[in-house]
């Protein structure tokens, strides 16, 4: 199974328009029913902190895994990062993990991706 870091995961990200028009298609899939993506649980470890488990399937491109994310918004005043996560990669015939990756700079380019989208 591979790990792939953030710097790992920024070297690999597909340039912006291509994010872009992926973030699209995936959204599509989402509201088309082609594409499964849960509400998400969290729970809460402090006042102000909370985590999210991230499911979602995409069986036409194969795609299943799952984001961890944590939000501490109290870490940036110890010079940690407010928002740390893992993306689970498992294989879409098998269900066998393929990848963990950090999910900081996906998670970023992510929201960027979806944002820069948006109509309007």
């Amino acid at each position: 199974m591979r790990y792939l870091c953030d710097a790992d995961v920024a070297r690999l990200l597909p340039p912006p328009l291509e994010s872009i028009g992926l973030a699209h298609e995936a959204l599509v899939a989402l509201a088309d029913g082609s594409a499964e993506v849960p509400p998400k649980p969290a729970v809460h470890p402090g006042a102000a902190s909370f985590a999210n488990a991230m499911p979602a399937a995409y069986p036409a491109r194969k795609l299943l895994g799952c984001k961890w994310i944590s939000i501490f918004p109290d870490n940036a005043d110890h010079g940690l990062p407010s928002v740390t996560g893992l993306m689970v990669v498992n294989d879409g015939h098998t269900g066998e993990p393929r990848c963990v990756m950090a999910a900081g700079t996906l998670t970023a380019a992510r929201t960027a991706a979806v944002v820069v989208g948006m109509p309007g």
